[in-house]
């Protein structure tokens, strides 16, 4: 099983993605939108095992920073 967890704020969105099997938790991902309605602002995110992404873009608003993240 997995759980996305999100935690939205004024200006930042961060998420995390647990993989669950049994009694063992994992975490699989995680990441965060910063900057939102500010001008420039960043995304960035960690998959368990991989390279970092991590890019400056504009986000005027919690749905194009949602749209990033998904």
């Amino acid at each position: 099983m997995r759980i996305f967890i999100l935690n939205s704020g004024s200006s930042s969105i961060k998420f995390s993605v647990f993989e669950i099997d049994g009694l063992s938790e994992r975490l699989s991902a995680t990441g965060s939108v910063n900057g939102i309605g500010a001008g420039e602002g960043g995304f960035f995110a960690r998959i368990s095992g991989g390279e970092a992404v991590n890019e400056k873009g504009l986000f005027a608003d919690h749905r194009s920073a949602l749209r990033r993240v998904f």
